[in-house]
């Protein structure tokens, strides 16, 4: 019983060093009252990807991939015939992955933010894709609608876009990350 009272006071005490490591930055402000910025990614200078929904939940809609960098948000716009795109990583070089929505909040497709330029990713043969992650190599991955319109990982690497495919008797796959050395996680 004595172990475990001074084990729990140890935790109601606070190192000074702890309050001067983290600092909280409001970021969106300037955006239309009911505005929100939900933040998706951050690289190792501080530049956050993300996206803003314009009207409050639940509707959200509609919404713009964004990146706050040095206190200002820029919004990345969106492919032609698209209303609205997401943010959902940001690399060291500042390139971010996004999807591109239809009017319905429906993702379309993948699209890459590089350069000033949005890049389409395209599909695996189906109607729709997505993204999840990049690393600092420009390499993308999420998922993809095939021509059967089965789910599939894939890798974007080199302006190809590659299915990843399934372990097993899986129908469906998706990629959820990519490391430095292109390895992916996927479910």
């Amino acid at each position: 019983m004595r172990i475990l009272l001074l084990f729990s006071l140890a935790f109601l005490t606070v190192p000074a060093w702890a309050s001067t490591l983290y600092t909280a930055t409001k970021m969106g402000t300037g955006l239309p009252s009911g505005a929100v910025f939900e933040a998706q990614g951050i690289n190792d200078s501080g530049q956050v990807a993300g996206l803003v929904a314009y009207n409050p939940p639940p509707s959200n809609w509609p919404y713009a991939a964004f990146v706050y960098s040095g206190r200002t948000m820029t919004n990345l716009g969106t492919l032609p015939g698209y209303p609205s795109a997401s943010a959902s990583a940001i690399n060291n070089s500042g390139q971010v992955a996004g999807t591109a929505v239809d009017s319905y909040g429906n993702p379309q497709e993948a699209i890459l933010y590089s350069g000033g330029l949005t890049i389409p990713l395209g599909t695996l043969g189906g109607a729709h894709s997505a993204t999840t992650d990049l690393n600092d190599s420009g390499q993308v991955v999420g998922w993809a609608l095939d021509s059967s319109g089965n789910l599939r990982a894939f890798l974007y690497s080199g302006g190809t876009m590659t299915n990843l495919g399934t372990l097993g008797s899986y129908t469906n796959s998706s990629a959820v990350a990519i490391n430095a050395g292109g390895q992916v996680p996927a479910i």
